[in-house]
C-alpha cells in the first residue's frame, strides 16, 4: 500500500522587531487593598497589515484589528495568584480565569480555565512572543485553553519542573462550531535543566522537556490542517472516535541577548468503528516541528521580553531583535475501505491530495500594556 506524505508546509520567517519600551511589572496600574492583596490591570490592542501577494490570490493589501483584550491579575497573602482576561471583539471570548495556590515550594494547585501544559510556544504570553504569529505546532496541534485542575512546581533545586492535570475537554484549538474536540483530557509535562550545576555558564541554561496528553473522542470531526496564516486548508476534518494522543518534545536555550528553541508535536486520532462494516480504520496522524533563533542586536538581555536600555520614549534608539524560524506541518493521508459503495479495492481517499504552500509578507504593529 503506497504512502503519500503530502502537505508539508515549510515557512522561514525572518523579522526585525523594534521594541520601544518594556513596562516593568511595578508600572502596571495597580490596586492595593491592604498589605495582602494587589491587583494589576492589563489592556492590549493590536492590528496587522498584510501586503498584497498575488501568488496566493491576494491582489490588494489588507488591514485588520485584533480583538482588544482586558484583564486583571493579582496576588493575595503571598500564596494565591489569580488572573482573568477577556477579549472584547465580536465573539467576546473568555481567555484565562484561574486561581493558583502555592502550598509548598515544590507543589502548587491551579484551577479554572487556562492553557493545557504543552508547547513552550503556545504557553508563552502573546506580549512576549518573538514572532508575529505562533508556530504551526502551537496553532494547530497544541491543545490551547480549557477548564481543569493542575498541580505543578519545581523540585531538585529548581532543576526540574513538572505539570500534571485533568481537564474537562482537550483544548479550544481543536474546538469549532462543527466539533467539540476531545473530553476527559489528562495532561503531563516535565522540563529539566540537566547541566544547571555540572556545566559552564554558556550551556547551563539548556532546558529539555517532554509532554503527553490523552483525551477521549466521541465520533466527531478531528483536526484540520491549515496554512500558516489561515489562508487555506490542505487537510480537512475526518470523523474520528477513540483516543487522541498528543506527544511533544522540546529544547530551549537562552543566554544574554541570544536564544534558540526547537519543538516537535505528534497527534494521533483513532477511528474505531469508522469502516463500512464497523471495522476500525488507521488513525489520523499529524506532526509539526520548528527550529527558531533570536538575537538582540543592541545587546540587551532577554528575559521573556526585551527591555531596552535606551527607550524610544526617552529619546533613545530602542532595542532591535532579529529572529528566524523554520517550521513544518504534515498530515498523513487517510485510508478508506475497499469495494463498498463503489470504492475500488485498495483506493485511498486522500483528504490532503492537493499540496499547498504559502509565501507572503506580513507586518504587525501593536500597542500592548502587559
Amino acid at each position: 500500500m503506497k504512502t503519500m506524505p503530502l502537505a508539508a508546509l515549510m515557512l522561514i520567517a525572518v523579522a526585525a522587531v523594534v521594541v520601544p519600551q518594556a513596562v516593568a511589572q511595578s508600572a502596571h496600574p495597580s490596586v492595593h487593598l491592604g498589605p495582602d492583596l494587589t491587583i494589576d490591570l492589563h489592556a492590549r490592542i493590536e492590528g496587522d497589515t498584510r501586503l498584497a501577494t498575488p501568488a496566493i490570490g491576494r491582489p490588494e493589501a489588507a488591514f485588520g484589528w485584533e480583538s482588544p483584550r482586558l484583564g486583571i491579575e493579582g496576588k493575595a497573602f503571598k500564596a494565591l495568584t489569580f488572573e482573568y482576561s477577556h477579549d472584547l471583539g465580536d465573539r467576546g471570548e473568555l481567555k484565562d480565569a484561574y486561581l493558583d495556590a502555592r502550598l509548598t515550594r515544590g507543589f502548587e494547585i491551579e484551577v479554572g480555565r487556562f492553557k493545557l501544559p504543552m508547547s513552550p510556544d503556545a504557553l508563552t504570553g502573546r506580549h512576549k512572543l518573538d514572532f508575529v504569529n505562533r508556530s504551526l505546532a502551537a496553532q494547530v496541534l497544541a491543545p490551547g485553553r480549557d477548564i481543569g485542575v493542575m498541580t505543578h512546581g519545581k523540585v531538585l533545586g529548581k532543576a526540574v519542573a513538572y505539570q500534571a492535570g485533568y481537564f474537562l475537554r482537550d483544548g479550544d484549538n481543536a474546538r469549532t462550531s462543527h466539533t467539540d474536540g476531545g473530553r476527559d483530557a489528562m495532561a503531563f509535562r516535565v522540563t529539566a535543566r540537566p547541566l544547571l550545576r555540572a556545566a559552564p555558564g554558556a550551556v547551563a541554561p539548556l532546558t529539555v522537556g517532554a509532554a503527553l496528553l490523552a483525551s477521549r473522542l466521541d465520533s466527531l470531526l478531528g483536526l484540520r490542517g491549515e496554512t500558516a496564516f489561515g489562508d487555506g486548508v490542505f487537510f480537512d476534518r475526518l470523523f474520528v472516535k477513540g483516543r487522541r494522543w498528543r506527544r511533544a518534545v522540546e529544547v530551549t536555550w537562552q543566554r544574554g541577548p541570544a536564544s534558540l528553541s526547537a519543538e516537535h508535536i505528534a497527534v494521533s486520532d483513532e477511528r474505531r468503528g469508522a469502516g463500512f462494516e464497523a471495522e476500525s480504520l488507521a488513525a489520523v496522524r499529524a506532526r509539526a516541528w520548528y527550529v527558531a533563533g533570536t538575537w538582540v542586536v543592541t545587546g540587551e538581555r532577554k528575559n521573556g521580553w526585551v527591555e531596552p536600555r535606551r527607550a524610544l520614549t526617552r529619546a533613545g534608539a530602542g532595542a532591535i531583535e532579529v529572529v528566524g524560524r523554520l517550521e513544518a506541518l504534515h498530515f498523513d493521508d487517510a485510508p478508506y475501505p475497499g469495494v463498498d459503495f463503489g470504492f475500488p479495492t485498495g483506493t485511498r481517499l486522500l483528504a490532503n491530495r492537493s499540496e499547498e504552500h504559502t509565501s507572503e509578507l506580513q507586518s504587525r504593529f501593536g500597542i500592548s500594556y502587559a
